[in-house]
């Protein structure tokens, strides 16, 4: 199976959470569009499938906090503790460790459930 990030699935749910965070990086403020904004997980997408999907697990940063500052997971955990609360963000860690793997058809689902979502926002 190829990496999740290159799935529809990934396409759609990641510009959901972009929607969801208006296009503003969620651990330095800036806001900007296209490329410049990534989806960046709080907990490492690799090895961690089962939080890969994950809303609590995923907020929008910008290509220099994602990328060139190593996910800035600090200020990350401070955004999930905020949004979330503190035991949320406890189950995620727990979560992060069960192995989960998607079939197609899941992928097919989650593609279907984001581009869902991610369109009722925009028409918001």
């Amino acid at each position: 199976m190829k990496s999740l990030k290159k799935t529809t699935a990934w396409k759609w749910f990641a510009l959901y959470i972009k929607e969801r965070d208006r296009w503003i990086c969620q651990t330095c403020g800036r806001a900007g569009k296209g490329r410049f904004m990534n989806a960046g997980h709080y907990i490492q997408a690799f090895g961690n499938n089962s939080v890969f999907f994950d809303e609590k697990n995923v907020y929008a940063q910008c290509i220099n906090c994602n990328l060139w500052g190593g996910g800035k997971q600090p200020l990350l955990k401070e955004v999930v503790i905020k949004r979330w609360g503190k035991k949320e963000e406890e189950k995620l860690w727990k979560k992060a460790k069960e192995a989960r793997q998607f079939t197609k058809e899941e992928l097919k689902k989650i593609a279907e459930e984001y581009k869902n979502k991610y369109n009722l926002l925009k028409n918001e």
